[in-house]
């Protein structure tokens, strides 16, 4: 079984290095090497840039993307630049890896900050999982539920109403639905 954990952990680590690796080799104009992972990640996550965070050389160095109403210039790695202006209808439409606003150039991440939240919390769960939370073993399934439960919610009041969460709330329920995950995911499969 330890072996199989560390596999588990080894996945998770490739994993967030990638995503963390993609706008920072946007941004030092390697997008050969970039490219392959939007690409990728294009099968796992929407990749909206109104809800998603983008790096930046500036402090803060993670931002969201755009703002609700806010005009951007976007650009991709195929070249396509447009400008546009956050819509509702625009969700699912409006795709780019770069993006321009107020002098400051940005680079999303190949996921949206929902699933930025969810592969970090599994990580970071998954370090800290021996020391702080093997002992006491699975939470009660309520924990789990209502984390799920958030998830879900916040991303299906988006899909069918004119919700819209903020980049730092579907963050949150993104970390709490991975932290919560992992606690079940982690003793039921490697214990």
């Amino acid at each position: 079984m330890k072996k199989s954990f560390s596999i588990y952990l080894a996945v998770l680590v490739l994993l967030n290095l990638s995503i963390f690796s993609a706008p920072l080799l946007l941004s030092l104009e390697k997008q050969s090497l970039a490219k392959p992972i939007y690409s990728l990640f294009s099968y796992l996550c929407h990749q909206y840039v109104y809800r998603s965070y983008c790096f930046s050389w500036q402090f803060p160095y993670v931002k969201s993307c755009a703002l609700t109403n806010e005009t951007v210039l976007l650009s991709s790695i195929n070249g396509e630049v447009k400008e546009v202006s956050y819509n509702k209808k625009d969700v699912g439409v409006v795709r780019g890896e770069i993006v321009e606003k107020a002098n400051e150039r940005l680079f999303k991440f190949p996921v949206c900050s929902r699933d930025l939240g969810f592969y970090l919390s599994l990580l970071i769960t998954a370090l800290l999982y021996k020391r702080y939370f093997k002992e006491q073993g699975k939470p009660k399934i309520i924990y789990l539920v209502v984390a799920l439960l958030l998830f879900v919610i916040d991303g299906g009041l988006q899909l069918l109403t004119n919700y819209e969460a903020t980049n730092g709330f579907r963050f949150i329920d993104g970390f709490l639905a991975g932290f919560f995950a992992s606690l079940y995911i982690i003793p039921g499969y490697f214990e």
